[in-house]
């Protein structure tokens, strides 16, 4: 009986192997330059907005990302590329995503920064009330730089923002601040923010933190 044991424990360590590689749950997303060739039935895929400066953090970010099954397409803008020409370039991808069969809530955009604020701008433009952004320390206060591009910003972009937006802010950043007046000012997106101030330094979303990247996976995943 020993020995029948012994010759048949290959088989069934290869059969369980072969189980696990079939079983969904432990299946890896993607990360791609651009939208895939080939759609899988229910697939997430989630827009990484970045530039040259924050794209090896960002690889970082997408690979956390894709472990958790979300397909991550890596959107790095050229540094002569004006960003409203980068977000019409986005904005085209995710519609002929929807023409592809994509579910609108199986879409998302996350950005950190500045690629965050315009992932916000990005919402204005794809204007669909299902699609999701995650957004990190996005918004600057009202006395630090950038503020007054802001302003103009939530005047001219800000009543046409549409769809279901999580901020992730630390209040004791020194430059970035709430991007409440987002929200107030955009009838139509739907926002909801977190301090993760708790939580970490006020220098989390420069690094692919587990704190808020769990966050923002539960945001993108959330059914």
């Amino acid at each position: 009986m020993i020995c029948r044991l012994s010759l048949a424990l290959p088989f069934i360590l290869i059969l369980l192997l072969l189980l696990g590689a079939c079983d969904g749950s432990n299946s890896r997303g993607h990360i791609l330059e651009d939208v895939p060739s080939h759609l899988e039935d229910g697939a997430l895929i989630s827009f990484l907005l970045t530039d040259p400066q924050a794209q090896a953090v960002d690889r970082t970010v997408a690979e956390a990302l894709a472990e958790q099954g979300i397909t991550v397409v890596l959107s790095v803008r050229p540094e002569n590329l004006p960003w409203e020409t980068y977000l019409v370039g986005i904005k085209e991808k995710i519609r002929q995503l929807w023409a592809r069969g994509v579910r609108q809530n199986h879409i998302s955009v996350i950005g950190r920064g500045g690629n965050g604020l315009q992932a916000l701008v990005l919402a204005s433009l794809v204007r669909d009330g299902a699609t999701r952004y995650a957004v990190m320390g996005a918004c600057p206060r009202k006395t630090g730089p950038g503020w007054s591009r802001f302003a103009e910003i939530l005047v001219l972009n800000g009543p046409r923002m549409e769809g279901q937006a999580l901020s992730l802010i630390h209040t004791g950043s020194p430059d970035s601040g709430s991007c409440q007046p987002v929200f107030n000012r955009a009838s139509a997106l739907e926002g909801w923010e977190s301090d993760l101030a708790d939580s970490a330094g006020a220098d989390i979303f420069e690094n692919p933190d587990p704190i808020w990247i769990d966050e923002a996976v539960a945001w993108i995943t959330e059914k």
